[in-house]
């Protein structure tokens, strides 16, 4: 049976409140002995998982030094603050996994797993994070799991990063002074960890309709972390080796470290923009225009000049990259706020870039080179992209661009609803709703759009058939655009079309959606009536 959009609303709710393990009492029960020996029986395997899939884009921890306590003794013989940090990685791991690996490794699905997993973690983290000892460890665990609880609960996950943040405040880690004292090794695993918690903040607010502001940039000073990969440091060291130029283990992470220190530079007029010598709301559209192009520029020069796109890492690093500085542009010259002070060329072209985050983003969702890391991308869908693309499609329904607008609208909704990685998380009902509702008023705007052309067509053309045989042509008019009656027929006939097809003699007449599309969209109409 598909799954209903009041499906998703008790999903988005609490995916896992649902979730029985009396089902499987020999898999998942309900001692916490049973939940950790379960997991530490598959530890070897979880963490080979974990490397792969989920640690090369979460660079927090220490990889080399993690493996040595993973492996070191049993979880259960582990201290709070240890147990902290392997359960959130086992839990990350799981979080990767496909239903079906699931139930091959456990005997149980995703959800009871993790609604288990979850269960011990945040009791370890309410006793650890309560003694105040200055271990910074189950922090880190704390962060990992918000990063992971995204994919399944983003609601919670946005509201507990608050915690974390104000957490994060009281260790000291917003301020590059508070590392006196502490070795190189430790300063750059706070530094990591700050800026994890940071990178945080503007996807979760647009989600949820927010502003970047949770924390304005003269709120902390602490540098990012370095572009080193994790054999570059050791505990023992006593000076930082010479940074490498091109990529990283830590350059997909440090691409997010970026585009946050430019959501800050926006948001926070003290701060100045690069080398201009001017906050962002004192610059001209061409400056910020010019300021974002330069940020971009120099940082694909120092990471991303040696990428190879054979290399998936690498791949996934430079489309990432791209998307995030275009919704840098969209964000910093939004034309939904500021359309009277923007001229027509520039609100078209940042229509097109909203197009291409789009499109970008679908590419993450669906490229093969991403399979490893769905986990990730399947938990962020453009709002903001997807609002100006419908805006300017409701009010320029046949403009230029009109076509590859439609069919990367049309690709993300099939998405949402059709591709598996998408059943698995909360799916945002609410956001959902408002991006339907105007993309029915987009398509109404098309369709009127359409008929009135269809109609000045058919006078044209009546005319002109009338002026030939006033001229006793013998040749007979034919008309190039169809009646009325023609068109109500193409348009039933290009319903039945492949959604996804390139090319359509049918388009010029009719709207670009294809069955697939359509099926959902009215689904979900439906569904969101009140």
């Amino acid at each position: 049976m598909e799954n209903t959009d009041s499906d998703d609303i008790r999903q988005d709710q609490d995916p896992n409140q649902n979730a029985s393990t009396s089902q499987y009492p020999e898999i998942i029960g309900s001692s916490r002995e049973t939940i950790i020996q379960t997991v530490s029986k598959h530890k070897i395997h979880l963490w080979t998982i974990y490397k792969e899939r989920v640690e090369p884009l979460t660079k927090l921890l220490h990889l080399p030094l993690l493996e040595q306590t993973l492996m070191e003794s049993d979880l259960l013989d582990s201290p709070d603050s240890k147990q902290c940090v392997r359960l959130a990685v086992y839990y990350g791991a799981v979080t990767s996994l496909s239903e079906e690996e699931c139930v091959i490794k456990f005997g149980n699905g995703q959800a009871q797993v993790l609604s288990r997993m979850r269960e011990e973690l945040e009791g370890l983290f309410a006793k650890a994070l309560l003694l105040h000892t200055g271990d910074i460890r189950p922090l880190q665990a704390l962060t990992l799991y918000l990063v992971f609880l995204r994919h399944h609960e983003p609601r919670l996950s946005w509201k507990l990063s608050g915690l974390a943040i104000r957490l994060a405040q009281n260790f000291g880690l917003h301020r590059e002074d508070s590392f006196r004292g502490l070795t190189k090794f430790e300063m750059e695993m706070r530094r990591r960890l700050w800026w994890q918690l940071a990178t945080m903040d503007a996807p979760s607010a647009e989600d949820y309709s927010g502003e970047y502001n949770l924390l304005e940039m003269s709120s902390f000073d602490t540098r990012p972390p370095q572009n080193l990969d994790d054999a570059q440091l050791n505990p023992t060291m006593t000076e930082y080796p010479p940074e490498p130029k091109g990529i990283t283990e830590m350059t997909f992470t440090l691409a997010s470290c970026q585009i946050t220190s430019m959501y800050r530079c926006i948001a926070d007029s003290r701060r100045m923009c690069g080398n201009t010598g001017k906050g962002y709301g004192e610059l001209t559209p061409q400056e910020r225009a010019d300021w974002i192009e330069a940020c971009e520029s120099n940082f694909s020069e120092r990471f991303l000049r040696d990428c190879s796109p054979t290399n998936p890492f690498h791949w996934v690093t430079v489309i990432l990259t791209k998307m995030l500085f275009h919704k840098v542009r969209l964000h910093g010259c939004n034309p939904l706020q500021d359309a009277g002070a923007m001229s027509e060329e520039n609100r078209e072209r940042l229509f097109l870039v909203a197009v291409e985050v789009i499109e970008l983003n679908y590419k993450l969702r669906t490229d093969p080179r991403t399979r490893p890391w769905l986990w990730l991308f399947s938990s962020y869908t453009q709002w903001h992209a997807f609002s100006l693309v419908l805006v300017w499609l409701r009010t320029k329904p046949l403009c230029r661009n009109s076509r590859r607008a439609w069919e990367a609208v049309e690709k993300a909704i099939v998405l949402r609803w059709e591709h598996p990685a998408s059943l698995l998380n909360g799916r945002r009902p609410q956001q959902w709703r408002s991006i339907i509702k105007l993309l029915e008023k987009a398509r109404s705007a098309r369709q009127e759009a359409l008929s009135k052309r269809a109609r000045r067509g058919n006078s044209n053309s009546r005319r002109q058939a009338s002026s030939r045989a006033s001229l006793g042509s013998s040749s007979t008019a034919v008309s190039t655009v169809p009646s009325q009656t023609s068109l109500s027929k193409t348009t039933a006939d290009f319903s039945k079309c492949n959604w996804s097809s390139k090319s359509s003699s049918y388009y010029n007449q009719r709207l670009v959606f294809g069955d697939a599309a359509q099926r959902h969209i009215s689904k979900s109409l439906a569904s969101f009536e009140p």
